[in-house]
């Protein structure tokens, strides 16, 4: 599936209300992505999780700053460029993903992989 525009996603039943991102778990955890839906003038994607514990998480994704990471046009990634959240058919997969603070304190999305071991 590609990302929803926000009318899709309510024509599909999806709620993003049903999902928080505050607080977030600091530190590294599991998450089965459900759906991702753009943000108001595309500037971002809200990606919605369910953790191992069945909690609802919503992170952000944003485009990747020319300089930043390694990332292609395009990419829309957690802060350290790692996984291109704006690429088709990553709904129902487990990625690791990596949460904390960022430097005023707010929820953030640091990183995430593919392969969540975490080994």
């Amino acid at each position: 599936m590609k990302v929803m525009e926000f009318e899709d996603m309510k024509t599909k039943g999806y709620d993003m209300r049903e999902f928080s991102g505050d607080p977030l778990p600091e530190g590294a955890w599991i998450g089965t992505l459900k759906f991702r839906v753009w943000g108001i003038d595309r500037k971002c994607i809200h990606c919605l999780f369910v953790d191992t514990d069945g909690d609802k998480r919503r992170l952000a994704a944003f485009p990747v700053e020319r300089g930043v990471c390694f990332a292609t046009d395009g990419a829309f990634t957690p802060r350290d460029g790692s996984v291109d959240f704006a690429a088709d058919d990553l709904e129902e997969q487990h990625f690791g993903l990596t949460t904390g603070k960022s430097k005023t304190g707010k929820p953030a999305w640091l990183s995430s992989t593919a392969d969540p071991s975490f080994e």
